[in-house]
């Protein structure tokens, strides 16, 4: 609403937000060994009052290794404050468990914000 607020009328913002539902196999990964996935929660799409659409991407990655590489590289690296850390055996294992390719999704809401 804040950001709405500062639209000037005729104006709009677009946006692109990954919602709950994105890295699902990530978070298989991590779940198959017992450990947090340390991902910051994914918003609802129902969170946003703004128009748009929800679409699925499939991005692929040599390995999981490369996956959290691509992670950190966007700045995608720090981890969610309450999610226990991960140790690096734990770690370890789960990259060899993952398949070659890696494929995760992103689900992510495309949205229009038209002033208030």
């Amino acid at each position: 609403r804040r950001w709405q607020g500062l639209l000037t009328p005729g104006g709009a913002l677009h946006v692109a937000v990954p919602v709950a539902g994105s890295l699902s196999e990530w978070k298989a990964l991590c779940a198959r060994e017992g450990v947090a996935d340390r991902l910051w929660p994914f918003p609802s799409r129902a969170a946003f009052d703004a128009k748009g659409e929800t679409r699925r991407h499939i991005a692929v990655y040599d390995t999981a290794f490369h996956f959290l590489k691509s992670l950190h590289r966007t700045g995608a690296n720090s981890s969610a404050p309450e999610s226990p850390p991960m140790r690096p055996a734990a770690l370890r294992r789960i990259l060899q468990q993952a398949p070659q390719p890696f494929r995760v999704q992103f689900t992510v809401a495309y949205l229009q914000m038209l002033p208030l």
